[in-house]
Parts: structure tokens; C-alpha cells; sequence
């Protein structure tokens, strides 16, 4: 590591300054040791505090892989089986799909074949808890038939960690606490926000507008917990790694049986390209790193012939990786405090070529190609469709306003105020503007493009639904008039 810290981490800050990255910690763990651990940057910008091996940092997505180890432990207690039906221990637990309602398995629930989309807009707005959100689980209609192919859910793993709640009697923060946390001594480490009452050293949450780092807010809906809300810092994932790369054993205490860590690190869904990869998916396509797969918890690929086991997370105003050769003894994790950011890949490969030894790739100049081939048109493409002088088919705006719901979504609140319309849905409030016809368009605070909301009426012309594509993989989602 020697060469590693005189040469590559000398350009850490530069990089992540040229990324606009306001802060970044990194741990290297090799041969059973923490080889490296630091930070860079700032947790918070305004008052220039510095990121630390121990700030932490919100680590989205690679939570999962806490809520899969927490299910092992329950399947070495003898409490679970990865392959028995749901159902026999959640009796209440449905899906849309009759025959994916009666044989969907823990397994199941943990690598994104149930047939579901993401369905995200659930979950990332509704003040929900999280029974209430697995129940509503039943009317949301799949886009491909159950084990078909491989489809991100985050709804399928806060189903796991509901799972974890009602086999162990606690919940599934307390169990990930209290079985993974506490015997690691994660000590920086916690099941919710950053900035949770009683830690001091966290990292703000930013977002990239003109090339500055903008102050966002935490993301507070934790419901969707078992599928992304641990925070972490480098310091303590370096423990993590450690834990995976010894075969399930932290000082001389085994936590989950080297049968069952083998599975999490084992293919069980092939990743194909169906047309919804992210950004991040996109690494695939470079030659050095060979077919994906969902194994429990985690993504595998090979980088350079040898077998890579990792995920990415990401939330509001943060993103992560955490990855690991398993059979070259050798994991990295990146944290970052920066939305939407693809820094932790390149860093990651690029250390990665310098542990091994192999001739280095310019994974920053790779990505940052990538990246600028893929931007999205500017063009606004409800706009591009939009028929020019159309009116309302109601002249009276009031006629639109109402309570329209969806079993799943919830109540889509429409209110004529001042002149126009406004919509309000959980905690968010947005104006509708005319589009053409009974079309009007909103967007939401996390987003810019313009999201379309089609009125319909019944036979008398009263408006009685509406319909919004929330979920491109389906059709649109219905909300009907309540009266």
C-alpha cells in the first residue's frame, strides 16, 4: 500500500474536486488488515469541517447486503428457510400475481425476480409505515411474470426486513443493531439518518447546481429502511469487508455460517439489459468486467478476470460503493456526500489495478466519457408532444379539483386556489399546468423534467380519475375520484 498512498492518494482531493464532490472517505482493507482509511474534502461546506476515517455518511443501497446477512443469521438460527414460501410466515403477505402472492420465498424477496418494477414514487413520498407499505405491496401490478428476469425493488427488500421484524419479535433496526453492528463495533454506524441525535462527526448532504455543492435535506423516510438507510463511515466498513473476506468471522466469533456467506456471494439472478439499468449498470459494457449477477444482497461481475463482489448505494445527497475480491483478500469502499455521483466506480477500479499490480486504466477519463455520450436531451419531450391551442374540455378549472386515489399510492389531492390548480401529494405541493386537452403536467422537487396527469371523465362528463405514468414499466398508474 506504500506506493498506493505516495502516488494514487496524492490525487484524491483533485479529483474530487474535479467531480464536485464536496467530501469522500475511503477505506483498503488487503490480507486481513486495514491497509488504508481516510478522508477527503468536507462533511459540511459552510463551516469547512473536515471529512474524517470516522464521519459518517449515508451508504443507500449497500444496506441490503446488512438485511441479507440479518436473514442468514435467522436461516442458521433455524428460524428461516431461504426457500419456503413467504407465506407461511407472513400469511397476510400478497402480491398482485396469485401464483407470486403463494410461492415467493425469502430468496426471492432479496434478488429483484418477483415481477415488480421499482415503484419507487411509493415509497420515496409516502409517510408510511413500513406494515402498512408491504400491504399495499398486492396492488401493484408486475411487468414481467414472477423469476422472469432480474428488476431492482427496493419494496422486495423492505418485504425482507418486515420478515426479519416478524420471525424475530424485534425490529429489523434493532436486529441488524444488535446482531451486525454491535459484535463488529461499528460504532460510527447506525440503521438511520447521518445526523442521528448523539453523533457528531457526519456529512451533510449535497447536490451539484452550476458546479457548486448546494446543502440538500436528509432523506426521512425510513420505512424503506432494510433497503438503504445505514449510515456508516470508512473506518467501520473497513470491518464490514474484513467480516466478508474471513469467511463470516469477526474476532474469533462467527456470525453467519461460511455455507450461508457463500450464498450471498453466489449467482442467483442473471442481470440482463431489459431497458431500466442505471448509469452505474452501464460499467458493464466496458471488457474488463465480465457478466453481471444478483447474488443475496450483492452484485457480481469479474474486473479483470477476477471475481468481483459489490453494490452501489445511493440517497439523497449521498452515494457509495463497497466492493471486494474475495479471492485475492483485498475491498474498498467509497462514501461520498454528493446526489447522483459515479466517483466511487472509477476510484474503485483504478485502486483495484494498483493492488494488483496490472497495468492501470483510466477509469476516471472512461467514465467521464461515459457519461458525457449519455446526457439526456435537454429537450423536454412532453413538450415536443404538446398540441398547440387546446383548451380544458371543463372552461371551469373547479371541475378537475378533488381527492383521487389509488389502493397502492395513496391520495392524489387536486385543488383549484387563485386562478389555478394545485396538487398536493403526502408533503409535496406543485402547481398543474395546462399541456393540451384534459392534460396537465407537474414535477417533482427532486426532479426537473415535467411529469403528465391526464384527466378522464364518465359518461355525464364529470371528471371522475386520473391517470399518471409514475412508473414507466407498467401502464399509467389510475386514481379514481373520491366522493
Amino acid at each position: 500500500m506504500t506506493t498506493l498512498q505516495n502516488t494514487f492518494f496524492e490525487q484524491i482531493d483533485e479529483i474530487r474536486c474535479e467531480w464536485h464532490v464536496p467530501g469522500l472517505a475511503l477505506c483498503v482493507v488487503q490480507n486481513g488488515q486495514v491497509a488504508f482509511c481516510a478522508g477527503s474534502g468536507y462533511r459540511d461546506v459552510e463551516h469547512q469541517l473536515p471529512v474524517t476515517p470516522h464521519t459518517r455518511l449515508a451508504i443507500g443501497s449497500t444496506t441490503k447486503a446488512f438485511t441479507t446477512l440479518a436473514l442468514g443469521i435467522l436461516v442458521d438460527s433455524g428460524k428461516l428457510d431461504w426457500d419456503t414460501p413467504v407465506r407461511r410466515y407472513l400469511p397476510d403477505f400478497g402480491m398482485y400475481d396469485f401464483f407470486a402472492s403463494e410461492r415467493i420465498t425469502p430468496r426471492d424477496l432479496v434478488t429483484h425476480c418477483s415481477g415488480l418494477p421499482r415503484y419507487d414514487t411509493l415509497w420515496y413520498f409516502a409517510n408510511l409505515d413500513r406494515r402498512e407499505m408491504i400491504r399495499r405491496i398486492r396492488y401493484l401490478e408486475p411487468s414481467y411474470d414472477f423469476r422472469q428476469v432480474y428488476q431492482y425493488s427496493n419494496l422486495m427488500f423492505a418485504a425482507a426486513g418486515y420478515l426479519i421484524e416478524q420471525i424475530s419479535g424485534v425490529t429489523w433496526e434493532e436486529f441488524v443493531t444488535s446482531h451486525i453492528l454491535q459484535p463488529l463495533k461499528m460504532t460510527d454506524s447506525s440503521t438511520g439518518l447521518p445526523n442521528s441525535v448523539g453523533f457528531a462527526d457526519f456529512a451533510f448532504p449535497y447536490m451539484e447546481q452550476n458546479g457548486s455543492a448546494v446543502q440538500i435535506s436528509f432523506f426521512n423516510k425510513l420505512a424503506i429502511g432494510p433497503a438503504g438507510s445505514i449510515s456508516s463511515s470508512a473506518s467501520d466498513l473497513a470491518k464490514w469487508l474484513l467480516l466478508h473476506l474471513n469467511g463470516g468471522e469477526h474476532a474469533g466469533q462467527s456470525l453467519i455460517s461460511k455455507e450461508h456467506l457463500r450464498q450471498m456471494h453466489s449467482p442467483q439472478m442473471v442481470i440482463r439489459d431489459i431497458g431500466q439499468l442505471s448509469p452505474g449498470d452501464r460499467l458493464g459494457g466496458f471488457p474488463e468486467i465480465g457478466p453481471s449477477y444478483y447474488g443475496l444482497g450483492w452484485r457480481l461481475n469479474t474486473y479483470r478476470g477476477h471475481n468481483m463482489v459489490h453494490h452501489s448505494g445511493s440517497i439523497d445527497g449521498f452515494n457509495a460503493m463497497v466492493s471486494f475480491l474475495p479471492n485475492d483478500d483485498m475491498g474498498i469502499a467509497v462514501l461520498t456526500n454528493a446526489d447522483n455521483t459515479l466517483l466511487p466506480y472509477p476510484l474503485i477500479f483504478s485502486i483495484y489495478d494498483r493492488l494488483l499490480q496490472m497495468e492501470p486504466i483510466d477509469w476516471l477519463h472512461r467514465v467521464s466519457q461515459m457519461l458525457a455520450e449519455s446526457e439526456i436531451n435537454p429537450e423536454d419531450p412532453q413538450e415536443n408532444n404538446r398540441v398547440a391551442d387546446t383548451h380544458p374540455s371543463h372552461l371551469c378549472l373547479q371541475d378537475y379539483a378533488g381527492n383521487f386515489e389509488h389502493p397502492a399510492y395513496g391520495i392524489f389531492s387536486v385543488v383549484f386556489e387563485n386562478d389555478r390548480l394545485l396538487a398536493h401529494y403526502y408533503d409535496q405541493t406543485f402547481p398543474l399546468d395546462h399541456h393540451h386537452y384534459d392534460v396537465f403536467t407537474f414535477a417533482f422537487s427532486h426532479r426537473q423534467e415535467k411529469v403528465p396527469v391526464s384527466f378522464m371523465g364518465d359518461r355525464s362528463g364529470r371528471i371522475n380519475q386520473l391517470t399518471i405514468p409514475l412508473e414507466t414499466a407498467v401502464k399509467d398508474i389510475v386514481f379514481i375520484r373520491k366522493d
